[in-house]
């Protein structure tokens, strides 16, 4: 470019022919270095023919000034299984789709198969299919018409009649050729070169097809090559002969076969190509040739910051379609950093916008675009503190939704007046696990096992959450999962290599971690696994020591089971624990430090570990023992009482709060983890990210079993944990009688039970009454 520039400023020149990108051509235009090669297109076009939209493209904005001779391409184009064909819907031509059919097609196939078989890559190219294909074809435009009414239209169409019948992985997506060679998905978008393997290995399975076209055309990205002659040329006759060689239909062929760019005129043979190549070629000929053919060019002036672009039309999406943001609020800030980055780049329009003097400019919708409240009671016993709810009234305002805080108290005695009265002003209730068994006794809450099936369409929710909102009932769903807090293991890479032989980091034992304590003891002469017995040491016994081996918690105290635990605790585990245990409060210093080398607590007590030196710490979930992998999550849920007033939008608010990118909004902004999978962490800091793959997988274990906080005990709360400890601390640390500690502390268990009248809750079976130590 600098060389075809200054031979134009010069007057006189050395290069004959230019052969480059469409987006090299436009600062040739403004040095006013090409030569008009309309008359060279025009003669070629005697015994070839151009695809007219790509000749368009070479005109760069004006009527008549061809800068290049269109000279190859490559482009993105759509694939389909043999078995998809008999879904099209009635009298669609798959040669000439509209995106309305290609919709209808999609939720043909989910209503006859039962499974989502279209796919699209969403952590591919993703970003060209919006700006090439969605955007022109329903707009007319890319940069112009970004938050145009038709922009908005088409947004709500993908958010309710595309997406919902698009394969759930297509957010994980970024070739795809693999999914459609394992008969994941049936129809597909993708770059050529990410679909020619399908074509190629499975030539008699698939047959490919242009884009579909939208209302205001068939919008396609190609990435055009062209031809131009400068004017200080000083061979332009031999300039021509060139163009006129490279642009025949035979050479055209050759480039297509060993290269891997496809041609940009007619009458190409394909009795030579790959069988693959073959098949893509005539679906990117009938694409480019269409005669609605809306060629939108690559992004061009942008230079360094050319990946914003990209990321301002995935935020659109995602906003809307993913996290159910509302249209207006996300169209209209995604398109004020669009005009910022025009602005800020001088980048001038391109195709299929018309060009522009100075930065392409994002025009104003021709009917406002509005975000309207919606009408909603949301109540929320979390994020009550000033600072949290401006964060999460923020994330709510995305979507027109608002919430009141409350403390539990005041909001249960609402909600259960209301139920009394039969008339209520409370939507939806947002609350901890134990803020429910009242509700459920009082009958104030409506079943929403409905809300939650009709979401795991799109989302998967852990099991084990789901079954915690049956609050013991087996049909009866008092609340959707919302959100997470837990306990989990960290360790150094230096403790790995001591990992009993054929042991799975994810899928550890507590033998098994006794084992590894032991190993790391006899090789280096010092214990380096560390629990915060002076910390929150009462939730691994409640939550993972007792349900683990016994399978219960109250229930199960003083069992056999319970017995041989504390038996494994005192011989196998605690002589292999670092000694100043007894004084740790939180893990993250003494894994900072080199003290430890594994640990278990709270995520909020290891993060800074995992902060500090995410290269030095893994994260894995809690073991196993006997009777499953005991854990203990903090469980948020949201729920609707009977007398919620609109109930409609109450589930609107639940799809919401539980979408996989507000999920990732909630814990990168207010730190509570996700309940659902398919959560973006490349945006978490790197703590975080490591944290949520240890909590995701424990409690997604296929012997994933809850132990929940302690409920029902009140103020006396603080009781349960003492007794905990104190069988703990007489066993293991004093090496007093194991049968006789346990039936000392049962009794006490017993009494407290009683006297505070608690039932039994999770991973204890329900009660009707005070929940009940089993005998010995």
């Amino acid at each position: 470019m600098d060389l075809v520039t200054a031979e134009a400023q010069a007057g006189k020149g050395t290069v004959d022919v230019v052969g480059a990108l469409h987006g090299t051509f436009p600062p040739l235009q403004r040095a006013n270095a090409m030569a008009n090669v309309a008359d060279v297109a025009e003669d070629l076009s005697a015994n070839r023919s151009f695809a007219p939209a790509f000749l368009g493209t070479g005109l760069l904005g004006s009527e008549d000034y061809l800068y290049y001779v269109p000279w190859m391409q490559a482009t993105y184009i759509m694939a389909a299984h043999q078995d998809a064909l008999p879904y099209l819907p009635a009298g669609a031509d798959l040669n000439n789709l509209t995106w309305q059919q290609f919709g209808e097609w999609c939720k043909a196939i989910v209503d006859a198969t039962g499974e989502a078989r279209c796919g699209l890559p969403q952590a591919g190219l993703f970003h060209r299919f919006l700006q090439g294909y969605m955007w022109p074809s329903f707009t007319g435009g890319m940069v112009s018409n970004f938050q145009s009414n038709e922009a908005a239209d088409m947004l709500r169409w993908m958010r309710d009649d595309l997406w919902p019948y698009v394969h759930p992985q297509s957010i994980s997506y970024s070739f795809m050729q693999e999914p459609l060679l394992a008969g994941e998905v049936w129809v597909a978008f993708d770059h050529t070169a990410r679909l020619l393997n399908a074509f190629n290995e499975k030539p008699d399975d698939f047959v490919a097809f242009p884009a579909p076209s939208g209302p205001a055309g068939r919008g396609f990205m190609p990435v055009i090559v062209g031809l131009g002659i400068p004017k200080t040329a000083p061979n332009p006759e031999a300039a021509m002969q060139a163009i006129d060689y490279l642009t025949s239909p035979a050479v055209q062929a050759r480039v297509l076969k060993d290269m891997g760019f496809f041609p940009v005129v007619g009458g190409v043979d394909t009795s030579d190509l790959p069988p693959g190549i073959a098949i893509e070629l005539a679906a990117v000929s009938a694409q480019a040739n269409a005669a609605d053919a809306l060629p939108a060019l690559l992004p061009v002036g942008l230079g360094a910051r050319g990946g914003e672009i990209n990321q301002i039309f995935r935020n659109a999406f995602d906003r809307v379609v993913l996290n159910g943001e509302q249209i207006a609020t996300a169209l209209t800030e995604e398109a004020a950093n669009l005009q910022a980055l025009m602005n800020e780049t001088g980048a001038a329009c391109w195709a299929p916008d018309p060009s522009s003097d100075g930065p392409c400019q994002v025009k104003a919708p021709a009917s406002a675009l509005t975000a309207a409240p919606v009408n909603v009671t949301f109540f929320s016993t979390q994020f009550v503190p000033v600072e949290e709810q401006e964060k999460f009234r923020a994330i709510l305002k995305k979507a027109g939704f608002d919430v009141t805080g409350s403390e539990e108290g005041p909001l249960l005695d609402l909600v259960l007046a209301e139920a009394q009265a039969g008339k209520g002003t409370v939507d939806v209730v947002g609350a901890l696990h134990g803020t429910f068994p009242p509700l459920q006794r009082a009958n104030a809450m409506a079943n929403v096992a409905d809300v939650a099936e009709d979401l795991s369409a799109n989302r998967a929710f852990a099991a084990a959450f789901l079954d915690t909102g049956l609050l013991g009932s087996e049909d009866y769903l008092y609340y959707v999962p919302w959100m997470q807090a837990t306990y989990i293991m960290a360790a150094h890479q230096d403790a790995l290599p001591y990992l009993p032989a054929g042991a799975d980091l994810n899928n550890l034992t507590w033998q098994q971690f006794g084992e590894w304590c032991k190993a790391i003891v006899d090789a280096t002469g010092e214990a380096r696994c560390g629990l915060p017995q002076a910390g929150l040491f009462h939730r691994f016994l409640q939550g993972y020591m007792w349900p683990s081996f016994t399978g219960g918690m109250v229930s199960q105290f003083q069992s056999a089971a319970a017995e041989e635990m504390l038996t494994w605790l005192k011989d196998d585990l605690w002589p292999y624990v670092h000694p100043q245990s007894i004084s740790y409060s939180f893990m993250q210093e003494p894994l900072l430090a080199g003290e430890v080398w594994v640990a278990f607590d709270h995520t909020a007590r290891l993060l800074n570990a995992f902060n500090e030196k995410p290269d030095d710490f893994v994260a894995f979930p809690a073991p196993s023992g006997p009777a499953g992998r005991g854990f203990m999550p903090v469980i948020v849920g949201l729920g609707i009482p009977k007398t919620a007033p609109n109930p409609e939008n109450a589930m609107a608010l639940i799809d919401y709060l539980t979408r996989p990118g507000v999920q990732e909004q909630i814990l990168r902004e207010l730190g509570f983890f996700p309940v659902v999978g398919g959560v973006n962490t490349s945006r978490l800091p790197k703590g975080v990210a490591i944290e949520l793959g240890a909590v995701t997988a424990q409690a997604n274990a296929a012997d994933a079993l809850p132990a929940l906080l302690p409920v029902g005990l009140g103020a006396r709360g603080g009781e349960i944990n003492q007794i905990f400890r104190n069988a703990f601390d007489r066993v293991v640390l004093n090496g007093e009688e194991i049968a006789a500690v346990l039936a000392g502390e049962a009794a006490s268990l017993q009494a407290l039970m009683n006297e505070t009248g608690a039932a039994c809750w999770a991973p204890d079976p329900p009660s009707d009454g005070p929940c009940q130590v089993a005998p010995r």
